[in-house]
Formats: C-alpha cells, structure tokens, sequence
C-alpha cells in the first residue's frame, strides 16, 4: 500500500478506513484501530471523527510530529 493513497496534499488529511489499512498490511482490523488510538494518544495524529454514512473519519499529523 502507497503510504500517501489516501493523503489530499492541499488539506493534509487523510480519510482511510481501517479495513483499507489491515487488508494490505496483512494485520487485523482491532490491531489497526489499537495502533491508531496509540498515535493519537501519543501526539502524532489528530483525528475527526466522522458522524454519517459517507463521511469517514479523518486523519491528520498533528502540529508537533511534522
């Protein structure tokens, strides 16, 4: 998987599933979501959760991991 697949460069956000990350990566969907929670506890992404069908979750580099 391309790191920057699913990265708009202009909004530095990101909007990939869990799914989208696992299948590739050949890890389980409950381990990616663990490895995202432990970023964002650790400072380096900022997420938004999306709130309705067709707007996922957005992901972005927080301020002090750039």
């Amino acid at each position: 998987m391309e790191a920057t697949k699913h990265l708009n460069g202009h909004t530095e956000k990101a909007w990939p599933s869990c799914k989208a990350i696992a299948d590739p990566t050949g890890k389980s969907v409950k381990t990616i979501q663990r490895a995202v929670d432990e970023l964002v506890t650790l400072g380096w992404f900022e997420i938004r959760p999306g709130n309705v069908i067709g707007h996922n979750t957005e992901y972005r580099p927080s301020a002090a991991s750039i």
